[in-house]
């Protein structure tokens, strides 16, 4: 069972819920006190994120036009994509909009979710939790 507290409580243990979320791997609800029926919020440290995102795995597809010297690589978990005359090339056009696309997303979130756009989400997350451009290109597969 997790920890639960009520919005009131929270404020007031917010240092500790996330030292405990984030060192301990403890995962705490909140709750509206006043609104029983409103949604709860969870707070659960990233390593606990990181392994709930572990399964969910890109597969880069790629595509030669040698007719004008061109390479594509697709994203189909989130429908990106980047072309170069080179292999690399194309990977460095897929990285530059990548983890913006990742900020996008997430930062309006209820509008993409809204749309349908769900099963970008646990990719777009890893993008996001990564610390550079190498682990980016790790998370896309490339």
């Amino acid at each position: 069972m997790t920890d639960s507290y009520s919005i009131y409580e929270a404020k007031t243990n917010l240092s500790m819920i996330v030292r405990d979320s984030a060192e301990k791997g403890k995962v705490f609800t909140i709750s509206n006190a006043q609104r029983k029926r409103a949604p709860r919020a969870v707070v659960l440290g990233e390593e606990i994120l990181r392994l709930l995102l572990e399964g969910y795995v890109c597969t880069p597809e790629w595509e030669e036009d040698s007719r004008n010297g061109m390479w594509t690589v697709y994203i189909p978990e989130i429908d990106d994509w980047g072309q170069g005359s080179t292999k690399e090339e194309a990977v460095l056009d897929l990285l530059e909009g990548v983890k913006e696309l990742a900020d996008t997303y997430l930062s309006e979130l209820p509008f993409y979710l809204r749309g349908g756009r769900t099963r970008e989400l646990p990719y777009l997350l890893k993008i996001a939790l990564a610390e550079d451009l190498s682990g980016v290109r790790r998370v896309l597969g490339l």
